[in-house]
């Protein structure tokens, strides 16, 4: 579980894959307020452009799941807005 200084706006977070994986499980939790939205994305490296998917329901706690199955090699991401 990774928590980041409070009063840093962080808008994202990925995982890099080497190798495939059968199952990843992402789980983020907001402090409150909880963003507009929240939207999972995958990348094939760093620079490479990023292919966002449908946005994440966040639930009354505040947290947003992502399970991805056969994943990688590449970037696993989400990506979250307030406006």
């Amino acid at each position: 579980m990774s928590a980041y200084p409070s009063g840093q706006e962080l808008t994202w977070f990925h995982r890099r894959f080497t190798r495939p994986v059968q199952q990843y499980l992402l789980q983020v939790s907001f402090a409150c307020p909880a963003p507009a939205t929240c939207t999972p994305y995958r990348q094939n490296t760093l620079e490479g452009p990023r292919r966002l998917e449908p946005p994440l329901w966040i639930g009354a706690s505040n947290t947003a799941h992502l399970v991805v199955t056969n994943a990688g090699p590449g970037i696993v991401g989400l990506t979250w807005a307030w406006d």
